[in-house]
């Protein structure tokens, strides 16, 4: 537990310095190319993970060891993404993080809870997943299915950066 806290700590640290290096360098390649090198030297002295990154246009690819991590505007469906785990039609992905065991991705939605995890509920029941668990508090909803061996777990919340639009997270893991 303490080490999960320490690593999420970590994360939004390194989060934080390439929101920073982007905005404080954009429209330089030559800077950018530098804030890159400088975060990357940071997180592997941290990790001791081989690290990459990449600043492109209003988002960021980070790749620790086996897992990457795209942050915002250039976001994409990873390609990966396995097919008995459908998405909405139309979404335009905010983050994602891929590994050997886990693939996640998150997007904005306006549409109202019931929307989106009925959506997923039949989908998902359509290409033979099966509810291990559906839960509901605080305006945060999730959605459990198991199948073979893997697990999905859809969650639909409140997204902190705006008002108006909730946030929409897909997970697969391979157990």
């Amino acid at each position: 537990m303490k080490d999960n806290i320490k690593y999420k700590t970590f994360m939004k640290k390194i989060t934080w310095l390439l929101v920073l290096s982007s905005i404080a360098l954009t429209g330089s390649g030559c800077a950018k190319n530098l804030a890159e090198q400088a975060a990357e030297k940071v997180i592997e002295k941290q990790t001791g993970q081989k690290t990459d990154i990449q600043l492109n246009n209003g988002s960021a690819d980070v790749t620790i060891g086996d897992t990457t991590t795209s942050l915002g505007s250039g976001t994409s469906v990873p390609t990966n993404w396995p097919t008995d785990v459908p998405l909405e039609e139309n979404i335009i992905p905010k983050a994602s993080l891929v590994n050997t065991t886990t693939a996640t991705l998150s997007y904005n939605t306006t549409k109202a809870a019931n929307d989106v995890i009925n959506f997923y509920k039949q989908q998902l029941n359509n290409k033979g997943w099966k509810e291990e668990a559906s839960t509901q508090a605080n305006g945060t909803y999730s959605y459990i299915t198991t199948k073979d061996k893997k697990k999905t777990m859809i969650t639909y919340s409140a997204d902190p950066t705006s008002a108006d639009q909730k946030l929409v997270t897909v997970t697969v893991t391979t157990l």
